[in-house]
């Protein structure tokens, strides 16, 4: 189904709209292309969470390039080189890494919005592509390494969805165990007495929030379903073999929303990220893949709950 390219503002930014019967989505490119909006428009549900509480929801630029919690923190962005601040040798890595506050190369090309980042810190190319195939959101990615030597990099898709009355995680029923940033093995999904993550219920910790690491993975398959609709993710588990699950409830800019995070190692700094084997670029080297987002509705109700197999294949070069 072909899908139909927009443009409109929102204050002083200028906001490229992809849609066709099935979704809506609204990208930003001055913020880092970010994706603020993605709306099933069968379901009439909208998928990401906003910026600030409601009533003061708009679009900024960080006051602090280094500090990710002084941008809008809206809806999906990517981290690269690294999730949270860090220092590699002598180079200072910012919060959150360089993309989300880095206005990318962009252009529309055959109704798919295209972006690209030279990173400055570490010598690596990132470009992504991102189109509408019916129910589904492909983003296809191009990771390159510039330099001669090897290079390591930390990559974690960062959606931030709302958290609705119904819904629920689902994974690979194979998982029973998950890893926290600190690096402590603990029970999936309830690491601590009382909670429910595949619920978005942290018990009662303090802060109200959750971090924690699944994997590795053999399908890199994931949902969050309700009981009329979902969406469903993708992306190739031999390239990035773990998901980080982030809970706020308004823990975090008293916002209430959970991530499922595809990334290559089970950390959140670069430092550490070289310890696992899939955190390194060979001199010269890319790898190309690509993460797919379907909505799911009452139109096919029988995918609701799928059992979950067969990874996607992926070029590596």
């Amino acid at each position: 189904m072909a899908s139909m390219h927009q443009v409109e503002t929102s204050g002083q930014f200028t906001v490229h709209v992809l849609s066709n019967s099935f979704v809506s989505l609204r990208m930003v490119p001055e913020l880092g292309g970010r994706i603020v909006s993605l709306v099933d428009r069968e379901a009439k549900r909208e998928w990401l969470d906003g910026w600030e509480q409601e009533e003061e929801r708009r679009l900024w630029h960080p006051s602090d390039p280094h500090d990710y919690d002084t941008g809008p923190g809206a809806g999906l962005d990517e981290c690269l080189p690294t999730v949270l601040a860090d220092q590699l040798g002598e180079v200072t890595i910012p919060d959150h890494g360089e993309v989300w506050r880095t206005a990318p190369d962009f252009e529309v090309e055959n109704q798919a919005l295209k972006c690209c980042w030279q990173l400055d810190c570490l010598p690596l190319t990132f470009e992504r592509r991102v189109f509408l195939e019916g129910d589904t959101v492909r983003m296809s990615y191009r990771l390159h390494n510039r330099s001669t030597s090897k290079t390591p990099f930390l990559w974690a898709w960062h959606p931030l969805f709302r958290i609705e009355k119904g819904d629920q995680f689902i994974f690979e029923p194979t998982l029973t165990s998950c890893v926290t940033p600190e690096g402590e093995m603990q029970a999936w999904p309830s690491p601590r007495p009382g909670q429910d993550l595949t619920r978005a219920d942290i018990g009662t910790a303090q802060p109200p929030a959750a971090k924690v690491f699944l994997g590795p993975m053999t399908t890199g398959q994931a949902a969050i379903h309700s009981t009329t609709h979902g969406l469903e993710l993708e992306w190739p588990a031999d390239l990035f073999p773990w998901a980080g699950i982030w809970i706020s409830r308004g823990a975090w800019k008293g916002l209430h929303h959970w991530a499922i995070e595809p990334t290559n190692a089970p950390v959140d700094f670069i430092s550490q990220a070289p310890a696992h084997d899939h955190a390194f670029l060979g001199g010269g080297q890319a790898i190309e893949w690509e993460l797919s987002l379907r909505l799911i509705s009452r139109r096919n109700r029988k995918s609701i709950f799928p059992t979950i197999s067969g990874p996607k294949t992926t070029n590596r070069r």
